[in-house]
């Protein structure tokens, strides 16, 4: 293969990642799926495009929030190169809020494993009751994009609190809330590898 040419895997990611977007690829979200198959290099490659590519789009209300996935997943696979993010993710988390706050944050704990990140996915994920029945009652089963897109960033992480967390949401007044709160708690093991399991008391 020559220098400059790419795999078929490597193309895919570039027309899904960096190519312009149809409305159901932005319904679907990103296809972090298509990172998987690329070689070592190619996801140095990819770290390297996204970095740029998140540079280029640094505003508060341009951030592309698949290269903030992207760069996550990057790293959860072991590539290197989302390091070189990490400064702008920091300097972004303080400037959003909801859903672009949950997804900087679960990318930034991926890239770093700053254990500060739970706390700012905790605090988004934190509803009162009244406040849920309020909305409950106003908006009908809808919940709201921003706690459901924090509920599914806070499935990924495998801290009891998080866990914790997601069971309390199981029990909101939202239809919306409840349902993905239980379907994030099922991908914790499925897709994510997470074993919630208690362990094993000690003999006595």
């Amino acid at each position: 293969m020559q220098a400059d040419a790419t795999s078929p895997a490597y193309d895919a990611f570039r027309r899904a990642f960096l190519g312009p977007r149809d409305v159901w690829a932005l319904r679907d979200g990103p296809p972090l799926e298509f990172l998987t198959p690329l070689s070592g290099p190619e996801r140095e490659r990819a770290a390297a495009e996204l970095v740029a590519r998140l540079g280029e789009h640094a505003s508060p209300r341009g951030i592309d929030p698949w290269a903030v996935a992207g760069l996550g997943r990057l790293a959860w696979l072991g590539t290197q190169g989302p390091a070189e993010a990490a400064p702008l993710l920091r300097h972004l988390l303080g400037r959003v809020r909801g859903a672009s706050r949950a997804e900087i944050a679960l990318a930034l704990w991926q890239i770093t494993a700053d254990d500060a990140m739970l706390g700012e996915l905790l605090a988004l994920a934190r509803t009162s009751g009244l406040g849920a029945r309020l909305h409950a009652l106003v908006m009908g089963d809808s919940g709201g994009y921003d706690l459901i897109q924090t509920i599914h960033c806070l499935a990924q992480l495998p801290h009891s609190q998080a866990r914790a967390r997601l069971e309390d949401l199981t029990h909101d007044a939202r239809y919306l809330v409840r349902y993905n709160a239980h379907f994030a708690l099922g991908l914790r093991r499925s897709m994510y590898g997470i074993d919630d399991a208690a362990p094993a008391a000690p003999p006595e």
